[in-house]
């Protein structure tokens, strides 16, 4: 008799605690929104993409259009450019870190050559965010953010 009714208990509870897990999976109120979680270079990409898919629902004319294809091409090969800069850096602090006198003055500036680099990255990736924003007018930013909440979220 007890082992029916610990049976019962348990079911009863898995029969409301599931749908109660299964209501709230998908996140705050049903969104998608992994923004907060993205790199600004994925941010940057996304935003981007996102304008020139919904170029006519935005009414984005054609030099609009082409100057944000240019920014994305110019964005993407400065990144390249820098994160294989970086790269570079970081085999050379290795290399240095595996002599036997390691010159730890070379190491330091070799670091600070690095962060400067990741700064840099970082400052322009900025900038190019901001000249995304400011290609689009206040009604296509208006009509943008719409549809972005549109798109992330089922209501």
């Amino acid at each position: 008799m007890k082992k029916l009714v610990t049976i019962m208990l348990v079911a009863a509870f898995a029969a409301t605690a599931l749908p109660a897990q299964a209501a709230f999976a998908k996140g705050y109120y049903g969104c998608k929104d992994k923004d907060h979680k993205m790199d600004l270079d994925d941010k940057f990409y996304k935003k981007a993409s996102f304008i020139l898919k919904n170029q006519d629902e935005l009414g984005l004319s054609d030099a609009e259009i082409d100057r944000v294809k240019a920014l994305k091409i110019k964005t993407k090969k400065f990144m390249i450019d820098q994160k294989a800069k970086i790269k570079k850096i970081k085999v050379d602090i290795w290399a240095e870190l595996m002599e036997d006198d390691t010159n730890i003055d070379k190491v330091n500036g070799l670091i600070d050559d690095k962060y400067d680099l990741k700064a840099e990255k970082a400052k322009y990736l900025v900038n190019s965010y901001v000249v995304l924003k400011n290609t689009l007018t206040d009604d296509q930013m208006k009509k943008m953010k719409a549809l972005w909440k549109k798109e992330k979220c089922d209501y």
